[in-house]
């Protein structure tokens, strides 16, 4: 009778770690794949920290001048929509009524405010629709209101008081 029986011996089995091989070693006599401890300074981490920093500061100065130019390029829009004489529809002259928004508001909206670019529609021809909001009035509140700037008029479409939520039965 045969002494072993068997059949897997001296083979190598998965999961079973019957290696008898010593660790392959690299060029410096380390065991291979080890991470070697560096004794480095710590400059490369101040570089690092250092140019986050400088291009922080460049996205927050570029969104400054963007803000610069805008604010630039609404006011001479808003003049410009200024210039022409406005008209009210029906709609906004009952908003403008129940909401206690007068004509002398409307007209500071144009000369202080800021075009919302999110809600208007700068390209809609022949009259694009610019969304204007402002804080106007003696007693400051904050107004939104809805222009078509047209060729040869402004267009006063509806005016928004944002500030109290007036009961309006308007058209």
């Amino acid at each position: 009778m045969p002494k072993n029986i068997n059949p897997f011996a001296g083979k190598k089995v998965l999961g079973s770690n019957n290696s008898n091989k010593a660790p392959r070693r690299g060029k410096h006599g380390k065991p291979k794949g080890a991470r070697q401890k560096r004794n480095g300074s710590s400059w490369g981490l101040v570089g690092v920290v250092a140019s986050a920093a400088a291009v922080w500061l460049f996205g927050a100065w570029q969104i400054g001048q963007n803000k610069a130019k805008k604010a630039g390029s609404d006011a001479s829009y808003l003049t410009q929509m200024l210039t022409l004489p406005l008209k009210y529809t029906e709609h906004a002259q009952c908003r403008m009524e129940c909401r206690r928004v007068s004509e002398r508001e409307v007209r500071s909206t144009l000369k202080k405010g800021s075009i919302n670019a999110r809600k208007s529609d700068l390209a809609a021809f022949p009259c694009p629709k610019v969304v204007v909001d402002a804080s106007v009035g003696r007693m400051p509140k904050n107004v939104q209101a809805v222009f078509s700037a047209c060729p040869l008029y402004t267009g006063v479409v509806t005016v928004i008081d944002k500030d109290t939520d007036w009961e309006c039965y308007c058209p």
